[in-house]
């Protein structure tokens, strides 16, 4: 389990990104906490789902597209770890 700005995640093991994540790209986030509440929100080349579930949390909706079939099973699995029933996905 991972934290950012209050949030916390459930994430897989097998990915080295979720130890640097707590303090991965904090202007971004504050970008996010800025703009995303309560609004739909695009996550374009969304990878594992970093971005997407903690959006998830935070927007009203999310529709996350991500092209490369590998990092899109690993960002689906982060997302059913998650629960984020308002996200749709992109492959």
């Amino acid at each position: 389990e991972v934290s950012k700005n209050g949030h916390n995640f459930t994430v897989s093991p097998h990915n080295w990104f979720w130890e640097m994540f707590p303090t991965w790209e904090n202007g971004t986030f504050k970008v996010f906490d800025n703009y995303a509440i309560n609004k739909n929100v695009l996550d374009i080349g969304a990878w594992i789902g970093c971005t997407t579930i903690y959006l998830s949390k935070i927007a009203k909706r999310v529709v996350s597209i991500e092209p490369n079939p590998l990092e899109y099973g690993r960002m689906i699995s982060n997302i059913m770890l998650n629960k984020c029933g308002n996200v749709h996905t992109v492959n």
